[in-house]
């Protein structure tokens, strides 16, 4: 089942600035979350490494992109994907 093409927007939050400051000064690392982003807003829901977050909501996921974790917020009636952090998984879930 494919939904078709969401919107990518990016939370306003200092945490989210502060992750994305940090992760993408590495331009490997930044060249890769950022076409793994892409990717989800044109795969949604059929992309590879998702997966609802606990307990089993409908509308909160999580990315898996090698060693990151993006967390996103999904608004299914006007197609829009949110995401709120992007971050090491070692240290998103502590």
């Amino acid at each position: 089942m494919n939904f078709g093409m969401f919107r990518i927007e990016y939370d306003t939050s200092n945490s989210l600035k502060k992750d994305k400051e940090k992760v993408f000064k590495d331009l490997k690392n930044s060249f890769k979350i950022k076409n793994a982003i892409e990717k989800l807003s044109l795969t949604f829901p059929n992309t590879t490494n998702i997966k609802r977050l606990q307990p089993k909501s409908e509308h909160k996921f999580r990315l898996r992109i090698w060693e990151y974790r993006v967390i996103f917020w999904v608004d299914y009636w006007n197609k829009i994907i949110i995401i709120y952090r992007i971050w090491l998984r070692k240290e998103i879930y502590a």
